[in-house]
């Protein structure tokens, strides 16, 4: 409701960059004041998106720590960055260093180990 999130998925089924930055407009003037969030593999692309107005933050998915620092320096004054994939409770300062605003560590979620819950009823007489 309050941020989109655009994944690669989204570019690669349009009109390349170009129909991606029309997109991006549209958004905006349909969900004005909303923040957008498009996802990067490459650095190639983090530069493209640079170059699209509107854009708030770029996911760095699946990125080397170098990779990151090199991202976060071509953008920083403009958008935030976001790290994801990869990212584990181990190596997360390691991402924090690069300089991203956001680090997503999905092992919180999908590692968690599940437990084994019952509430058990027992009636009591008067």
């Amino acid at each position: 409701n309050d941020m989109v999130l655009v994944k690669d998925n989204h570019l690669s089924a349009g009109s390349g960059f170009s129909g991606f930055a029309n997109a991006i407009q549209r958004l905006r003037q349909e969900r004005p004041g909303i923040r957008i969030e498009v996802e990067a593999d490459r650095l190639e692309q983090v530069r493209s998106f640079l170059e699209i107005e509107g854009i708030d933050v770029i996911l760095l998915d699946n990125m080397k720590p170098s990779e990151m620092r090199e991202a976060v320096a071509l953008g920083r004054e403009k958008v935030k960055f976001e790290a994801s994939g990869g990212a584990t409770l181990k190596n997360v300062r390691q991402i924090a260093a690069t300089g991203v605003d956001f680090i997503s560590v999905g092992a919180l979620t999908h590692s968690a180990r599940a437990i084994d819950l019952s509430l058990e009823l027992t009636h009591v007489g008067s």
